[in-house]
């Protein structure tokens, strides 16, 4: 029996076993774990604290907090003028040294500037604060440039890479914490946010995988904030009108859980609390997706990737999956860049029930293909695009995120083959996992 088809049935029960008889005593243990670290909080009373983002929101709160508990900090923002106001206040709350430095999260130059001087200045860096961030609000349906959003992963995900790889050998060396300032919306479904859910949903899948990396000599906190009063949440709800009724948390109140918990040790905080059980949502979603299967007989499904892999393969069943849209009776749109490939699996297509399947050679990491693409199987089929499953082969975040949204946009239905890796981390490869 092929591997996968045998743990497929084994691994239920024993899930189930487990559940049973290793869950209550992992809890038990959590629990003593979770009472030692609130007993024996770290002090980070004149510790060295570097905060991206400083100049308002949680950023400005979280250096307050910082500075009421005696450490030392280093604020990193571009707005210069704010951030001598932050620090001055800072230094009247408690903190025995601020410094202020000027630079671009988005510029790697930036990135090794800001904690060379913090080191260079303090000797050492105890906790590393990966706040800075801005915010996108847009329907994706109606996104005229996908460039437009590229600033988005620079700063909020490639912002927090940068100044992480230059300052992991001296939180080594100290065996320091860092904070990684997600967002609620990476796991959480909203409207209009794909695009700044997608940056943040990327920092989470890159830090989980690089805390089993550094192991136990840096203690990583991913924080997902909910509705949080800062800057950007006033400037996006005052721009859209949306979600003013639920009101945010004070940034002070989210500052303090923030860095209550990384004293803590704590590797997952979402604040406010009440947010948490949403993550049911997700849930109840997948009953209503079973429950409601649709129909494909006739439908046009575009597949992208359909000469080998994934694009190819039904994992859940073994079959290929153009293969299983045709015996559902769908209509084929295949694309790759081998054309001899796709032929042989329409020729197939068409033989299991498909009543029209057509080949289009296109490389999906460049956008103008992606376009033409989509234009081809229109016309060629003479109905709109009902459903497409990508598939591509490489690992860069340009072609997995960037690029793929080009072709994404002018489809009505679709499903996204992604990899395990996005939510299963994995050593040694944190920057993967997209």
């Amino acid at each position: 029996m092929e591997i996968n088809k045998l743990l497929n049935i084994v691994f239920p029960p024993l899930l189930i076993i487990a559940l049973v008889f290793i869950l209550p005593p992992f809890l038990v243990f959590k629990l003593l774990c979770s009472i030692q670290r609130f007993v024996y909080k770290e002090n980070v009373a004149g510790k060295v604290v570097l905060i991206t983002g400083a100049s308002s929101g949680i950023g400005e709160h979280l250096a307050y907090e910082y500075a009421r508990r005696g450490a030392r900090l280093a604020l990193v923002a571009r707005r210069t003028d704010r951030l001598q106001k932050v620090a001055e206040r800072a230094r009247q709350m408690g903190s025995p040294d601020v410094i202020v430095i000027t630079a671009d999260v988005s510029k790697v130059e930036d990135c090794k500037r800001f904690v060379d001087k913090t080191v260079n200045h303090f000797g050492q860096l105890d906790h590393l604060v990966n706040n800075a961030g801005v915010g996108a609000v847009q329907s994706f349906k109606v996104t005229n440039n996908i460039s437009d959003f590229v600033p988005v992963m620079d700063i909020n995900f490639w912002g927090s890479v940068y100044g992480t790889h230059f300052a992991v050998p001296h939180l080594r060396k100290r065996r320091g914490k860092m904070i990684v300032m997600s967002s609620a919306s990476a796991w959480l479904g909203l409207p209009k946010t794909s695009f700044y859910a997608a940056s943040k949903a990327a920092q989470i899948g890159f830090y989980e995988s690089l805390r089993i990396e550094v192991g136990p000599e840096i203690g990583i906190t991913i924080v997902t904030p909910g509705f949080v009063e800062s800057e950007m949440t006033r400037s996006n709800q005052q721009r859209k009108g949306k979600l003013q009724f639920l009101g945010n948390e004070p940034a002070d109140v989210c500052a303090k859980a923030i860095v209550e918990s990384t004293c803590r040790g704590d590797m997952y905080l979402t604040e406010p609390f009440w947010v948490r059980p949403l993550y049911l949502l997700k849930f109840l979603n997948f009953l209503k997706r079973t429950i409601n299967i649709e129909n494909l007989s006739g439908k046009v499904v575009l597949i992208t990737g359909a000469s080998s892999g994934i694009g190819e393969v039904l994992l859940w069943a073994m079959k290929h999956l153009a293969h299983e849209y045709a015996n559902r009776g769908a209509r084929l749109a295949l694309a790759a860049r081998r054309e001899h490939r796709p032929r042989a699996v329409a020729e197939k297509a068409s033989q299991l029930g498909s009543p029209d399947a057509i080949v289009v050679r296109v490389d999906v990491s460049k956008a103008e293909d992606c376009k033409q693409f989509v234009n081809k199987a229109v016309v060629k089929i003479s109905r709109g695009i009902r459903g497409k499953i990508e598939k591509s082969v490489q690992s860069e975040i340009s072609l997995k995120y960037h690029l793929h949204l080009q072709l994404s946009i002018t489809v009505d239905h679709f499903g996204n083959v992604s990899d395990a890796a996005s939510h299963f981390s994995q050593q040694l490869r944190p920057k993967f996992s997209e």
